[in-house]
């Protein structure tokens, strides 16, 4: 009794050790990534057969699973990694049955069910599992798209995301937001796209600002993926649209790995039609997407050798885009910067407003000259700010008519992914396993003036350890943890020259010259012409998952409880800088304000319409703590009939500011 109880004890401080170490004791949703199978085991006339022993073996790494049937003859299998697997069923009397290659996907509950035939436990009858198996232990609607489809479907980009058009109800809505590289969201059975949930090998993968996906993984590192629509069991929450569950590639037994390089290139493009009519060259194109992956065992030789027991899976994708892109906008000309303004509408001076003595209430103002000439502004009244950011942001226009600038500057992506995973047999009835996954970009995007570019850069981490306990051949525990980092950062490089030295040189309160994050200035808009824009934005969150589930079967009953914590923090540093707009009022007719007056006029004279300044403190420092508790009964009423039966309770917390600068 003492040495049985000194096992359990043994063996729960190893849980406990693995658990710690894992990532920072962090647990995470479990059967959004494994996968469960059921059955019925019968004799020939259909009675049931229980204790039977029923080995569920996993093809690729050999890693097998043992439970008996009860004294219904059903038999249930949990927390088992999606892959293919072998199933053997034994009793004293019978042949022993196999059925091989029975795929099971990613969160989904398949259903094997045996005969057994009378005769010699030591013959041996194969059933080969040559069509899909339907789910007719889970209400739940989903579509699984396997790792033949994501492979094969031409898929431009290499998205996987955009096979979420195969799943009825699916359309596209819109395109991601801040998101180097772009992309696709998609609306699933009519709701919103924020409403839809992605889960990478069980734990989360949303970003949490635009609530949109987080990391797109390779699609060579993509197992396979499922697509949850409608009656998802209790354990699933958050998200009144899709759960989109995606599993990525484990090792296996076998060593294997691929190298691929996806290239686009102008020179093996044809010219465009009106580009060999009006002699227009070819506009640059070069596009590479490559990558590597492996995986097999792990092997130190004379060390250790991991067959059946440890294995490993690595890959790395890269993508780079260069391409011209042409941006077309209207500007201020020289002389207009210098004062003349006789092709705008008649301008009225602001300096000389006055009550109107013959319209009480109403006010005059007097046409807007210099020297006599109408529409000029005189040199000693354009503002010396003003001139002096304009002299810095505004080149000079390269074409005729209104639209009067022409920019062609390059587009540029850089983006690069990694995803590391390790699976560990500690003992037949402890699995662990862990993944890091990286996912970095940044992308230049022109604007208009050529004195400006626009840098988008994405951050992204995704990291879990999983343990799965087997206590015993009827209850397993399931551990996960997981950390998730995202940063979608918008900044502003290569400045023109002498923008630092005019912020130093002109403050401009509640513009500061800089934010913690990102380079600011301030932004003088211009109705009608194209100014300069700035939006610096950096957006860090931070979401650790912690959940602990027990699953157990009693009789006709499969229960599952669960519990989950979900704790976020970001920074809200979104200081966007000092906003100035001009139009035309301030230099129009006040009784003719529509008709008259000059939004150029009012920039030069340094006479905006509205104005946006940031005072005091800007930055935020978010935090949330949600809590999740789920029960989950799915009892095998008749071998016809399972009733699936839920109750889930979700607590999340009123979000509250670090330093307590928000009231609640």
């Amino acid at each position: 009794m003492r040495s049985s109880k000194l096992k359990w004890r043994r063996i729960l401080g190893e849980v406990l050790v693995l658990f710690t170490l894992s990532l920072g004791s962090h647990w995470l949703h479990a059967q959004q990534y494994f996968g469960t199978i059921v059955g019925t085991v019968t004799d020939p006339s259909g009675g049931a057969l229980p204790d039977a022993t029923v080995t569920v073996t996993n093809t690729q790494t050999a890693i097998s699973r043992q439970v008996k049937t009860d004294q219904l003859g059903n038999y249930r299998v949990e927390s088992l990694v999606p892959s293919t697997y072998t199933i053997k069923v034994e009793h004293s009397g019978f042949e022993t049955a196999e059925v091989q290659a029975t795929d099971l996907p990613v969160a989904q509950t398949v259903t094997v069910s045996v005969v057994m035939k009378l005769g010699a436990i030591t013959q041996t009858v194969e059933v080969q599992a040559s069509a899909p198996l339907l789910d007719t232990a889970d209400s739940t609607v989903g579509t699984v798209v396997n790792n033949k489809s994501v492979i094969n479907m031409p898929l431009n980009g290499r998205a996987y995301t955009d096979l979420l058009l195969l799943v009825p109800g699916s359309v596209p809505n819109g395109s991601i937001f801040l998101t180097a590289g772009g992309g696709q969201n998609y609306s699933v059975s009519g709701n919103r796209s924020e409403q839809n949930n992605f889960t990478l090998d069980g734990v989360y993968n949303n970003e949490e600002f635009f609530k949109q996906f987080a990391i797109q993984p390779s699609i060579d590192a993509i197992q396979e993926f499922k697509v949850q629509t409608n009656v998802v069991s209790a354990e699933f929450g958050q998200a009144a649209g899709a759960n989109v569950a995606v599993a990525t590639k484990p090792g296996t037994n076998q060593l294997h790995g691929d190298v691929y390089e996806f290239l686009r290139n102008d020179k093996l493009d044809a010219a465009d039609f009106f580009g060999n009519v009006f002699g227009t060259p070819k506009s640059a194109f070069r596009q590479n997407q490559f990558g590597v992956t492996g995986g097999g065992p792990v092997v130190l030789p004379h060390l250790y050798n991991g067959k059946d027991r440890t294995f490993w899976f690595f890959s790395y994708e890269g993508l780079r885009i260069r391409r011209a892109a042409t941006n077309i906008g209207t500007i201020p000309t020289t002389g207009q910067l210098g004062g003349d303004l006789q092709d705008q509408p008649p301008i009225f001076d602001p300096a000389t407003t006055r009550p109107d003595p013959n319209n009480p209430g109403k006010f005059i103002r007097d046409r807007l000259s210099c020297n006599g000439v109408l529409n000029v502004i005189c040199p000693d009244r354009i503002d010396p700010i003003v001139a002096a950011y304009a002299a810095i942001w505004y080149p000079k226009t390269n074409t005729l008519g209104k639209r009067n600038i022409i920019v062609t500057t390059p587009f540029k992506l850089n983006q690069y992914q990694y995803n590391v995973r390790m699976d560990h047999k500690i003992r037949d009835n402890l699995q662990f396993f862990g993944r890091f996954t990286n996912q970095h970009a940044a992308q230049i995007s022109p604007y208009s003036l050529p004195t400006n570019n626009n840098t988008l850069i994405n951050s992204f981490v995704n990291s879990e350890a999983s343990l799965t306990w087997l206590v015993s051949p009827t209850t397993v525990v399931d551990f996960k943890s997981a950390y998730n980092r995202t940063n979608l950062q918008v900044a502003d490089n290569d400045p023109a020259p002498g923008a630092a030295s005019f912020l130093q040189a002109h403050p401009i309160q509640g513009t500061p010259l800089k934010s913690t994050t990102v380079p600011l200035y301030p932004s003088l808009g211009i109705a009608g012409y194209t100014s300069p824009n700035q939006s610096g934005f950096p957006f860090p969150t931070n979401v650790w998952h912690e959940l602990a589930s027990i699953s157990t079967v009693r009789g006709k009953h499969s229960v599952r409880v669960g519990f989950e914590l979900k704790h976020m923090n970001n920074l809200d540093d979104g200081l966007f800088t000092s906003i100035f707009s001009f139009d035309q009022v301030p230099t129009a007719d006040p009784e003719n304000v529509s008709n008259t007056g000059s939004a150029l006029a009012s920039y030069l004279l340094g006479l905006p319409s509205s104005g946006l300044r940031n005072l005091g403190t800007t930055a935020a420092y978010m935090h949330q703590t949600n809590q999740n508790y789920y029960l989950q009964d799915d009892i095998k009423w008749t071998p016809k009939l399972t009733i699936n039966l839920g109750l889930r309770y979700e607590y999340d917390q009123w979000p509250y500011e670090k330093h307590v600068r928000f009231w609640k």
